[in-house]
Protein backbone atom coordinates (compact mmCIF):
# COMPACT_ATOMS: atom_id res chain seq x y z
CA UNK A 1 0.00 0.00 0.00
CA UNK A 2 1.20 3.50 -0.75
CA UNK A 3 -0.02 6.91 0.34
CA UNK A 4 -0.31 10.03 -1.74
CA UNK A 5 -0.54 13.55 -0.34
CA UNK A 6 -1.95 16.04 -2.83
CA UNK A 7 -1.20 19.76 -2.73
CA UNK A 8 -2.88 22.73 -4.30
CA UNK A 9 -0.50 25.42 -5.54
CA UNK A 10 -1.71 29.01 -5.22
CA UNK A 11 -2.18 30.07 -1.62
CA UNK A 12 -1.09 26.66 -0.30
CA UNK A 13 2.49 26.32 -1.50
CA UNK A 14 3.21 29.71 -3.04
CA UNK A 15 1.93 33.24 -3.42
CA UNK A 16 2.52 34.78 -6.84
CA UNK A 17 1.02 38.18 -6.06
CA UNK A 18 -1.48 37.90 -8.90
CA UNK A 19 0.85 36.61 -11.61
CA UNK A 20 -1.74 34.23 -13.03
CA UNK A 21 -4.47 36.87 -13.09
CA UNK A 22 -2.14 39.37 -14.78
CA UNK A 23 -0.98 36.78 -17.33
CA UNK A 24 -4.62 35.88 -18.07
CA UNK A 25 -5.39 39.54 -18.76
CA UNK A 26 -2.36 39.95 -21.02
CA UNK A 27 -3.13 36.75 -22.91
CA UNK A 28 -6.64 37.98 -23.69
CA UNK A 29 -5.23 41.31 -24.87
CA UNK A 30 -2.48 39.75 -26.98
CA UNK A 31 -4.48 36.82 -28.34
CA UNK A 32 -8.00 38.21 -28.66
CA UNK A 33 -7.67 42.02 -28.43
CA UNK A 34 -9.83 42.05 -25.28
CA UNK A 35 -8.35 44.62 -22.87
CA UNK A 36 -11.02 44.24 -20.16
CA UNK A 37 -11.76 40.54 -20.49
CA UNK A 38 -10.88 39.59 -16.90
CA UNK A 39 -11.89 42.76 -15.06
CA UNK A 40 -14.96 41.23 -13.36
CA UNK A 41 -13.69 37.65 -13.09
CA UNK A 42 -13.28 35.89 -9.74
CA UNK A 43 -10.31 33.52 -10.06
CA UNK A 44 -10.06 31.84 -6.64
CA UNK A 45 -10.95 28.16 -6.56
CA UNK A 46 -11.47 27.88 -10.31
CA UNK A 47 -9.74 25.85 -12.99
CA UNK A 48 -7.76 27.65 -15.67
CA UNK A 49 -9.71 25.92 -18.42
CA UNK A 50 -13.06 26.80 -16.82
CA UNK A 51 -11.98 30.42 -16.49
CA UNK A 52 -10.94 30.59 -20.14
CA UNK A 53 -14.25 29.09 -21.27
CA UNK A 54 -16.29 31.50 -19.14
CA UNK A 55 -14.31 34.54 -20.25
CA UNK A 56 -14.62 33.57 -23.91
CA UNK A 57 -18.40 33.18 -23.49
CA UNK A 58 -18.71 36.50 -21.65
CA UNK A 59 -17.01 38.14 -24.62
CA UNK A 60 -19.23 36.35 -27.14
CA UNK A 61 -16.44 34.16 -28.48
CA UNK A 62 -16.63 30.44 -29.15
CA UNK A 63 -15.30 28.11 -26.47
CA UNK A 64 -13.76 25.99 -29.20
CA UNK A 65 -10.63 23.92 -28.67
CA UNK A 66 -8.86 26.26 -31.09
CA UNK A 67 -9.66 29.33 -28.98
CA UNK A 68 -8.73 27.58 -25.74
CA UNK A 69 -5.46 26.37 -27.26
CA UNK A 70 -4.78 29.87 -28.62
CA UNK A 71 -5.36 31.38 -25.17
CA UNK A 72 -2.95 28.98 -23.47
CA UNK A 73 -0.26 29.62 -26.08
CA UNK A 74 -0.32 33.31 -25.12
CA UNK A 75 -0.78 32.69 -21.38
CA UNK A 76 2.11 30.25 -21.05
CA UNK A 77 4.34 32.60 -23.01
CA UNK A 78 3.82 35.51 -20.58
CA UNK A 79 3.21 33.86 -17.20
CA UNK A 80 6.83 33.92 -16.05
CA UNK A 81 7.01 37.69 -16.76
CA UNK A 82 4.55 38.29 -13.93
CA UNK A 83 6.07 36.01 -11.30
CA UNK A 84 7.69 38.04 -8.51
CA UNK A 85 11.26 38.84 -9.55
CA UNK A 86 13.76 38.25 -6.79
CA UNK A 87 11.21 36.29 -4.75
CA UNK A 88 11.61 32.54 -5.08
CA UNK A 89 10.61 31.34 -1.61
CA UNK A 90 7.44 29.34 -1.07
CA UNK A 91 5.03 30.29 1.70
CA UNK A 92 6.45 30.08 5.24
CA UNK A 93 6.74 26.53 6.52
CA UNK A 94 6.22 24.85 3.15
CA UNK A 95 9.79 23.60 2.68
CA UNK A 96 9.91 22.26 6.23
CA UNK A 97 6.52 20.59 5.82
CA UNK A 98 7.52 18.88 2.56
CA UNK A 99 10.85 17.74 4.06
CA UNK A 100 9.11 16.33 7.13
CA UNK A 101 6.75 14.30 4.95
CA UNK A 102 9.66 12.96 2.91
CA UNK A 103 11.54 12.07 6.11
CA UNK A 104 8.79 9.77 7.43
CA UNK A 105 9.69 6.10 7.77
CA UNK A 106 7.09 5.39 5.08
CA UNK A 107 6.99 8.67 3.17
CA UNK A 108 3.95 9.41 1.05
CA UNK A 109 4.15 10.24 -2.61
CA UNK A 110 3.87 14.01 -2.97
CA UNK A 111 1.61 15.11 -5.83
CA UNK A 112 -0.34 18.10 -7.11
CA UNK A 113 -4.10 18.54 -7.29
CA UNK A 114 -4.72 21.93 -8.84
CA UNK A 115 -6.87 23.91 -11.23
CA UNK A 116 -3.72 25.19 -12.95
CA UNK A 117 -2.84 24.24 -16.52
CA UNK A 118 -0.04 21.61 -16.30
CA UNK A 119 2.56 23.88 -17.92
CA UNK A 120 1.38 26.84 -15.85
CA UNK A 121 1.87 24.76 -12.70
CA UNK A 122 5.37 23.84 -13.87
CA UNK A 123 6.27 27.47 -14.61
CA UNK A 124 5.05 28.64 -11.21
CA UNK A 125 6.62 25.85 -9.18
CA UNK A 126 9.92 26.00 -11.07
CA UNK A 127 10.12 29.70 -10.19
CA UNK A 128 9.76 28.75 -6.52
CA UNK A 129 12.15 25.77 -6.75
CA UNK A 130 9.42 23.24 -5.96
CA UNK A 131 8.61 21.54 -9.26
CA UNK A 132 10.99 18.61 -8.71
CA UNK A 133 9.33 17.86 -5.34
CA UNK A 134 6.18 16.36 -6.84
CA UNK A 135 5.95 12.93 -8.48
CA UNK A 136 2.90 13.76 -10.60
CA UNK A 137 -0.11 16.01 -10.76
CA UNK A 138 -3.80 16.16 -11.49
CA UNK A 139 -4.58 19.42 -13.26
CA UNK A 140 -7.68 21.46 -14.05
Amino acid sequence: MFRVVYFDIDGTLIRTHGAGVKAFAKAFVDGFDLPDATRHTAFAGRTDRGLVSDILLENELKTSEDNIKKFFQYYLKVLSEFLPAGHHSPLPGVCEWLKSLSALSKPPILALLTGNHPQGAQIKLTHFNLWQTFAFGVYG
